[in-house]
């Protein structure tokens, strides 16, 4: 099919699945952007939409040797005037030793370990997971109210050619649930192929439900919360990342209390992230894997939860979709990187891979999925964090690239 020039789309039946195609989702437009902190790790709007929460690293000199010289700085910016409203600090706990140490026993910047910032649902606390523990602090005036110590699963020792192995379980998703009265925590072994998913009170730190995840490769997007704060839905590949396993399931809805199986999805990706829509709706990117001969330009697919089946495609520019895919808490827009990437080869290594330029990301209407907006090229963005706000009206980014995007 001959690809079009121009913005407009056509619908075409394709396997009882519809397929949007453009040149461009939307018509390109220069969006306004406002700055965050450049090195931010992790962010989050809050649902009024005028403010930002940020997690940093800082460094404080002169410290006395053998002192922890790195914090985490939790701050609450009024983006749209760029003003600091207020910031909540604690030691970097994860800074860990070199062995031999170097002067003053730490390394010279703290390990990229997991942070996650995220405003409850009334925007009055945001919750901040910092090593093995998560902050609420009073959006207010950025002040502790609790702090929950998370339970870290045992380690667990096998036996592989007749050689006993430990193995110990990292961090590798926190998200609170949609009523934000609890947070669910997935911890991966080395390997990840197990995961174990705590979930806790945030109200009294207990631990109500703890359970196994179903083996695999878990990689991806981690943890999703359905909108109606019962199920958890997880992507775990059959086979290690990149590989061929498009036959099985991989996305698994599960009921947050017991781990019960409700829902399974074969996307026939290999997804990159994945978001749940308040109507159910399963939507599916393609991470960074790349193929010389096929894949050059996939699609996001859409999924009816309930029935496990593909009901849409949606197409991207030249390169397709993604990498990053959001969709706004109030369900009526979802955006996607829709970046070109050429395609090369290392010939040491025999493999193919993706060089991203003219990088950018496109936001369509979740009830017609017609697109709404295209954004300028922006450097960095394939990696970087690409989120909706609650009502849809900017899209946060932080990572390689911290701003706030304004949507028409």
């Amino acid at each position: 099919m001959k690809r079009l020039t121009t913005a407009i789309s056509i619908t075409l039946l394709f396997s009882d699945v519809d397929v949007v195609r453009a040149e461009f989702p939307s018509t390109q437009r220069q969006l306004k952007a406002y700055a965050l902190p450049a090195d931010t790790k992790s962010a989050d709007i809050s649902p009024n939409e005028r403010f930002v929460v940020t997690d940093v690293y800082v460094k404080k000199e002169g410290m006395e040797a053998g002192e922890n010289p790195y914090s985490d700085l939790i701050q609450l910016w009024n983006f749209k005037d760029e003003r600091l409203v207020g910031q909540f600090s604690t030691p970097s706990l994860d800074v860990r030793l070199y062995s031999p140490p170097l002067a003053g026993g730490y390394a010279s910047s703290p390990p990229l370990g997991l942070r996650v910032v995220r405003f409850f649902p009334d925007g009055a606390t945001v919750a901040a997971l910092i090593g093995h523990t998560i902050h609420l602090v009073r959006s207010s005036d950025l002040s502790e109210s609790r702090a929950v110590q998370l339970v870290k699963p045992a380690d667990v020792t096998e036996i592989l050619h007749g050689k006993t192995f430990v193995t110990q379980s990292e961090i590798y998703s926190m998200e609170l649930s949609p009523t934000g009265e609890v947070a669910a925590v997935l911890w991966v072994r080395k390997g990840r192929q197990y995961g174990k998913v705590q979930v806790y009170d945030l109200s009294t730190g207990a631990i109500t439900a703890s359970w196994d995840t179903p083996k695999g490769w878990i990689s991806g997007a981690g943890l999703v919360w359905h909108p109606n704060g019962g199920l958890l839905l997880i992507n775990i590949p059959y086979e290690q990342p990149c590989l061929n396993a498009r036959n099985h399931p991989d996305v698994f809805a599960l009921d947050a209390q017991t781990g019960a199986l409700k829902r399974e999805i074969t996307t026939g990706l290999q997804v990159g992230e994945f978001a749940v829509s308040p109507d159910g709706r399963v939507l599916a990117v393609q991470t960074g894997c790349f193929q010389l001969t096929k894949n050059q330009d996939p699609q996001l697919r859409v999924f009816d939860l309930n029935t496990g089946k593909q009901v849409r495609n949606v197409s991207g520019r030249e390169a397709g979709v993604r990498y990053s895919v959001s969709v706004s808490a109030d369900g009526n827009r979802f955006l996607a990187f829709t970046g070109e990437v050429k395609i090369k080869f290392d010939w040491l290594d025999l493999t193919a891979y993706g060089h991203p330029f003219d990088e950018t990301f496109s936001v369509w209407s979740l009830a017609n999925y017609d697109g709404i907006v295209t954004s300028q090229p922006i450097q960095g963005l394939h990696a970087s964090r690409l989120k909706l706000s609650s009502r849809g009206n900017f899209v946060l980014t932080y990572g390689r690239v911290s701003f706030v995007y304004e949507l028409p």
